[in-house]
């Protein structure tokens, strides 16, 4: 019950912070034109501060022209391609019903764990005519992210790598190697072969 209760928090969190009119499917009577939409609230995985490239994939019911796009997040920085103040889509500024196009962007998110960043994408764009007022709708982007830790479970400061080297030179070259290169770990393989072969060769030298 407590598992089922934080996950449910968890969800309605998220879905609060993203919004919900941006996770909920329109039902057929709200199926009316609504120009352009991301493909899926979420974007590719990256790992936390390093800068990594992203993108957003738009699709559209309605012709939409001098698209604009705008990304924000919290301890989330954001540039654009050519350090532009926004970015746009790959094969220009307007996108057709029935094509999609994706706007890419670099981030690098400020965290000492593992979650979810959650971005607000703000597109703004004209109906194509010549007097058309631009036009802006905001969108919940969820980015998971993923932080290292040096040691854990790399090969820095791993220590079982170092314990069978030193195993082997105890078993092989005698006690007194074995002890100082073997160290902790040499007890398994280092300490009982070595002092067995360690001993014994080393009474007859």
């Amino acid at each position: 019950m407590n598992k089922s209760r934080r996950i449910g928090a968890l969800v309605a969190a998220t879905v609060a912070s993203v919004g919900m009119s941006s996770l909920v499917a329109p039902t057929a009577a709200e199926a009316a034109p609504r120009g352009p939409q991301p493909v899926s609230n979420f974007v590719q995985r990256v790992r936390a501060n390093v800068d990594t490239w992203v993108s957003i994939r738009w699709q559209t019911d309605r012709r939409i022209c001098d698209a604009q796009v705008f990304v924000n997040g919290r301890r989330v920085d954001v540039d654009y391609p050519r350090n532009a103040r926004s970015t746009s889509f790959s094969r220009g500024d307007s996108l057709r019903p029935g094509r999609t196009d994706f706007t890419a962007f670099r981030v690098n998110a400020d965290f000492n764990r593992s979650g979810v960043a959650l971005l607000r994408a703000t597109i703004v764009y004209d109906n194509c005519g010549r007097f058309d007022r631009p036009v802006r709708k905001t969108f919940g982007i969820a980015m998971p992210v993923v932080a290292f830790r040096p040691g854990n479970g790399g090969p820095i400061g791993g220590g079982n790598h170092g314990g069978g080297n030193g195993g082997h030179q105890g078993g092989n070259n005698g006690g007194h190697q074995g002890g100082n290169n073997g160290g902790h770990q040499g007890g398994n393989n280092g300490g009982h072969q070595g002092g067995h072969k360690g001993g014994t060769t080393g009474g007859q030298r």
